[in-house]
């Protein structure tokens, strides 16, 4: 349509054009300027709108429509088809200025069975309340952990909607966006946010999580995350992650992500390097039988660690070799050379002797095992 106009326009001055389409759905689309779409239907939409105003629209009849006649009518002589040769009725008629105009998004009505397939382009709108505390409960509610692959894009991902609710709150009080690349520190703190709501679900059961905080020496660091500060608290060459490992919960899905994370950047290894990697910086519950269960299930290991083909049945011995017969009676030759030699028993050895070629000739019996 745009190649068709910018032509014309080279050629003869417009004064204006009008356009008929027999789809109503498609016109009550380009029509409708106060609904939003779907990306797929709105940006096809807007690009319409750019090239064609919609006072220029018009329906025509599916019957009546010259470009339907080879892809829906059957049976039709075109030789003597006044449709197909002389086009739309409609174009031979002068058209009134201001004629098509829309009074209002009306002017194009879907009715049933088409009402569905229009209102299911239509941009829902729904409003998500977000309430961010020290503890982070809210965020399972809102993100969905269990369609995320790793624990990076969850950071990430939790980065942005965070950053999304406090441009939201600038923009009510009049203050500039931010709308430069998410920082370290944002991801930082969407990181402890989860790690807090990890946490949570061991806070849940208080007498286990009092056992646990006994029995792990459980402090809280500057951010309110608890660690594991063991017996290493004097162990000043180790990093402050190792000495105080972070606590996770074994029943939670962030403890997953963060597992296969491990075990995808030490390229798959096995279970205890993966553990000994975890323990740098967290502390996981029962964590050996937990990270033993997850490799279990890594579709990678499992095609590299499994067994190999079993081996097929060893076939039966050939007849010549469990038929009573004569020694020699069969044969097998093999054949080795060439080897070189020195004739060292008919006079003294010496490095400067002629070196002779030797060949051998290996005879045997398949039913004596006799050797010549």
């Amino acid at each position: 349509m745009n190649l068709v106009f910018m032509t014309l326009k080279e050629e003869t001055f417009i004064n204006s054009y009008h356009l008929w389409s027999d789809s109503m759905i498609s016109l009550a689309w380009i029509n409708a300027y106060k609904k939003e779409f779907k990306p797929f239907v709105e940006n096809r939409v807007n690009v319409i709108r750019s090239l064609v105003q919609r006072e220029s629209w018009n329906y025509c009849i599916t019957k009546k429509n010259p470009a339907d006649i080879i892809t829906r009518f059957n049976n039709i002589d075109l030789r003597s088809s006044n449709m197909w040769w002389d086009g739309l009725k409609l174009l031979y008629n002068r058209i009134e200025k201001n004629s098509h105009v829309f009074e209002d998004e009306n002017k194009f009505r879907v009715d049933d069975p088409f009402l569905d397939e229009y209102n299911n382009e239509i941009k829902k709108n729904c409003s998500v309340n977000l309430v961010l505390n020290d503890t982070g409960y809210d965020l399972p509610k809102v993100i969905d952990i269990n369609k995320l692959s790793s624990s990076k894009k969850l950071y990430v991902i939790t980065a942005l909607v965070i950053r999304f609710i406090d441009n939201l709150k600038r923009k009510v009080n009049g203050k500039t966006l931010k709308l430069d690349f998410i920082d370290n520190n944002e991801v930082n703190n969407a990181k402890n946010l989860w790690l807090k709501a990890n946490q949570n679900e061991l806070i849940k059961n208080q007498q286990h999580f009092k056992d646990l905080e006994n029995s792990l020496r459980l402090v809280k660091d500057n951010h309110g995350i608890y660690r594991s500060e063991g017996r290493l608290k004097n162990a000043n060459t180790l990093p402050y992650e190792t000495r105080s490992p972070i606590l996770l919960a074994r029943n939670h899905k962030l403890t997953e992500l963060i597992v296969l994370d491990c075990h995808f950047e030490l390229k798959h290894a096995g279970q205890r390097q993966t553990l000994t990697e975890l323990r740098t910086k967290y502390w996981i519950i029962k964590g050996k039988s937990y990270i033993k269960f997850l490799l279990h299930r890594c579709a990678i290991c499992k095609r590299y660690n499994s067994r190999a083909y079993a081996y097929p049945k060893s076939p039966d011995l050939p007849a010549i070799r469990v038929t009573e017969s004569h020694a020699y009676n069969t044969c097998g030759i093999d054949y080795i050379g060439p080897l070189y030699t020195k004739d060292v028993y008919y006079h003294k050895y010496n490095e400067e002797d002629e070196v002779f070629k030797a060949y051998i000739k290996i005879y045997t019996s398949p039913t004596t095992r006799g050797v010549f």
